[in-house]
């Protein structure tokens, strides 16, 4: 079912092209937020992101299911669709392109061995998956490794970490998850990662 966007993340450094963008997108209550840089680490936490497809390197794979990429006259999609690229507008001076963009497929997410919390973690972060140095957790499918092992988690470990790694939000009420976490795999478990579920800026600087 088609449902139209709350807010809408626009990857853009040009002002001639975002302004317009923005007025078109606030005529319909959909509140555009407008980015000129952005770094594969960086969370998207809009319904939406409009991009050219020289952002693509930047934007995270886990987030090209929300993704819209703007094509340059007569590129072809081709090569994005391989990359799991699904939407484009054409034309960027199209108004009623802009307009179609701001409504997208609600997901329909069938996780049998998965609790409820994972999966609404999983809805409202658009993410499956955390990746990144040691880590690799793959919520859906319950597939967890650290430092390239295979590691078992238990359903609230899973509830905790999704809410905090996917969303960005962490329990400092359930904080003692984390310190059983540590002793089970060690102190540097996540240090490297802030309370917003992203690494910390002198790791992401390496």
């Amino acid at each position: 079912m088609l449902k139209k966007c709350k807010t809408v993340l626009l990857l853009s450094d040009e002002p001639t092209f975002s302004e317009p963008y923005q007025k078109i997108a606030k005529s319909v209550n959909v509140e555009m937020f407008v980015e000129k840089k952005w770094h594969v680490r960086f969370r998207v936490k809009e319904d939406l992101v409009i991009l050219g497809a020289r952002y693509l390197q930047d934007l995270h794979e886990d987030y090209y299911s929300r993704a819209v990429v703007i094509l340059k006259t007569d590129e072809s999609p081709a090569p994005y669709i391989k990359m799991g690229i699904k939407r484009f507008i054409f034309n960027y001076k199209n108004n009623y392109e802009l307009l179609t963009a701001l409504y997208y497929d609600e997901p329909t997410i069938i996780l049998s061995k998965t609790s409820s919390s994972v999966v609404e973690s999983i809805k409202d972060s658009g993410m499956t998956r955390f990746q990144f140095h040691d880590y690799d957790f793959k919520f859906d499918r319950g597939v967890f490794f650290y430092k390239r092992r295979p590691i078992y988690l238990t359903d609230a470990h899973r509830r905790y970490l999704a809410e905090w790694l996917l969303t960005g939000n962490k329990d400092n009420s359930k904080r003692m998850i984390l310190c059983n976490l540590r002793k089970k795999f060690g102190s540097d478990f996540l240090a490297d990662i802030d309370r917003f579920g992203q690494p910390k800026r002198s790791v992401e600087d390496e």
